[in-house]
């Protein structure tokens, strides 16, 4: 009986904590959208309207900063929405 009591409590240990996990992800893919929408916003005003909305800009390997920022962003993005919809396996 005391092997099971405990299987349960490590069951719901496990869950509690798979919800904090979660919640991180969650919070992670908010801040990666908001800088999506912000570099996203600041890439195409650059390549295509040739201005930056910010001032000056600076190039790297001859594209704008704020590209390499969206596409940092956009794998943070595509991260965090596998760490929300992963499943823990369990090796019991």
């Amino acid at each position: 009986m005391q092997k099971k009591t405990s299987l349960v409590v490590r069951e719901k240990e496990n869950f509690f904590g798979m919800q904090k996990i979660r919640k991180i992800f969650f919070i992670i893919l908010i801040i990666s959208i908001a800088g999506l929408l912000f570099s996203g916003y600041l890439s195409v005003s650059e390549l295509f309207s040739n201005s930056c909305p910010l001032g000056g800009c600076i190039f790297v390997l001859g594209l704008p900063s704020c590209v390499y920022g969206l596409v940092m962003y956009l794998a943070i993005f595509i991260l965090a929405l596998i760490g929300i919809n992963s499943k823990k396996q369990s090796h019991d």
